[in-house]
């Protein structure tokens, strides 16, 4: 700055002293030299206003090309200490728009990678403006990538109703929604506002329920078949063994004694391979082929206190104590001898759960909230390891050597098929399995 202050302190230096000569020379009426200084104080004064329209001129296009993000200029230094600045801060912030840019790329590629829509609005009074939205969004409506709110909203207009009728605010819900004469499809919508160097911006998330449930599903069928796989190959891979080894004994003209054992105990094996293989038929039956519910109004303490007291012996022999909160009675509409098998399946995993502790407790609690009735089956057992939570219902999943794999399942279907649920959750550090059902 300073080098810029000398020179223009010195051009208006040489040029005062130049008109201030000029004066003096049409005084003394010298007017050839007069009219030399004449012709030299132009000079001074066009170089003068040259001098600064080039620094200005350097100043504005660099300034001009950060307004608009224009990072293709080449600039080099000058003598100019200002220009010299900007060319520098030009430089660095052409730097690091260089590294934003592929970041930006990145996300962008992240979001429209989602199997989910994504939409960002940038909300200014009553003007909207879609910032971003991603690859999923724009094939559901059928559009190009679009900044016009205009647009958005004739191709989906209940969607944009639904945002301005929340007035743009933090929400979660769902929406049905159709474009064109395509299949009506139904969307959990969450949306969040956050601001931004004093703008508001509008973050909408959506994802199709139908979706969901289609991957939860077959997420669901994978598990099962696993499970079903793994039990197979079990029987059927030592029978494939045995009946080789008995077609090569048999194939022998004489049999010793030795063969006929093995020839007797690889028939056992294949009968107890062969019914085990029908159990595990049974059981899948028992899951498939539940009979309809025949209901009845029935008390859900009464049924409770039947099958506690049926335990009472095995209780006394265990060492197990039971504690009953009881608060509240319902009469509800079930069928009693499914849901008695639903308690029997639940108490027995929580007997498992605390067999080998030495303090062995079991609570069972009820409670009603609103239009709900709630029972509890909580025990002092081991936590349920938080990565096998969600097969805990698969059916023939389990972690008991002997058990079977379907008492969850099969407790799951009878609650279901009540309109109720069956779920698991961690209270107070102890496994709690909750029956929700609906009061009449």
């Amino acid at each position: 700055m300073k080098s810029e202050i000398i020179h223009i302190s010195l051009r208006v230096v040489l040029l005062f002293a130049l008109i201030f000569g000029a004066i003096l020379l049409f005084q003394h009426q010298l007017y050839y030299s007069f009219a030399l200084f004449f012709l030299l104080i132009l000079i001074a004064i066009v170089e003068f206003i040259h001098f600064i329209y080039q620094y200005l001129t350097q100043v504005n296009r660099i300034i001009s090309a950060l307004r608009y993000h224009d990072y293709s200029l080449q600039l080099k230094k000058t003598s100019n200490e200002t220009v010299n600045n900007a060319v520098e801060l030009y430089a660095k912030i052409k730097e690091e728009n260089a590294h934003q840019v592929p970041l930006k790329l990145i996300y962008n590629q992240i979001l429209d990678s989602l199997e989910s829509g994504v939409v960002i609005i940038k909300v200014i009074d009553d003007q909207k403006e879609v910032m971003f939205m991603n690859d999923y969004m724009c094939h559901f409506l059928d559009i190009p990538k679009t900044k016009s709110w205009n647009m958005l909203y004739q191709r989906a207009e209940s969607f944009c109703k639904l945002l301005e009728n929340r007035s743009f605010s933090d929400f979660k819900t769902s929406i049905d929604i159709q474009v064109d004469n395509k299949e009506r499809q139904t969307f959990l919508v969450q949306a969040s506002c956050t601001h931004i160097h004093r703008q508001k911006y509008y973050i909408v998330l959506m994802d199709s329920i139908q979706r969901m449930m289609e991957s939860k599903e077959n997420e669901a069928w994978g598990n099962i078949m696993k499970v079903i796989s793994h039990e197979l190959m079990n029987s059927l891979a030592p029978i494939h063994s045995l009946a080789y080894s008995m077609k090569e004994i048999i194939q022998k003209d004489d049999l010793d004694p030795e063969d006929q054992e093995d020839f007797r105990l690889s028939i056992d094996t294949i009968i107890n391979r062969s019914n085990h293989l029908q159990k595990f038929v049974d059981r899948y039956r028992k899951l498939t082929m539940l009979p309809t519910p025949q209901f009845s109004k029935e008390s859900i303490h009464d049924i409770i206190h039947g099958v506690i007291q049926n335990y009472q012996y095995l209780f006394r022999e265990k060492g197990i104590i039971i504690h009953l909160n009881l608060i509240e009675d319902c009469l509800l509409d079930l069928d009693k001898i499914q849901f008695e098998q639903v308690i029997i399946n639940l108490l027995t995993n929580s007997i498992y759960a605390v067999d080998e502790l030495e303090e062995k407790e079991i609570n069972i609690s009820t409670a009603v909230e609103g239009k709900r009735f709630y029972i509890h089956f909580s025990d002092s057992g081991k936590l349920i390891d938080k990565d096998i939570v969600t097969k805990i219902f698969l059916p023939f999943y389990t972690t008991r050597k002997e058990g079977a794999g379907i008492g969850l399942a099969l407790s799951k279907s009878i609650i279901d098929a009540h309109n109720s649920y069956l779920y698991y959750k961690e209270v107070a550090d102890k496994n709690t399995f909750v029956i929700s059902m609906i009061i009449p």
